[in-house]
């Protein structure tokens, strides 16, 4: 039973990764106003 939680866990973590990466991927391609407009966006959603 834990290790079926475990490997459920896993094949999540690596569904993740990738859609990190294309995140990464797409903001680092915009310029840098376009960033740091999300940067003051977080800032006020925190």
């Amino acid at each position: 039973m834990i290790k079926k939680n475990k490997e459920d866990k896993m094949k999540k973590f690596l569904m993740i990764i990738p859609l990190v990466i294309l995140l990464c991927f797409a903001f680092g391609c915009q310029d840098k106003e376009a960033m740091a407009e999300l940067e003051a966006m977080k800032a006020q959603a925190e």
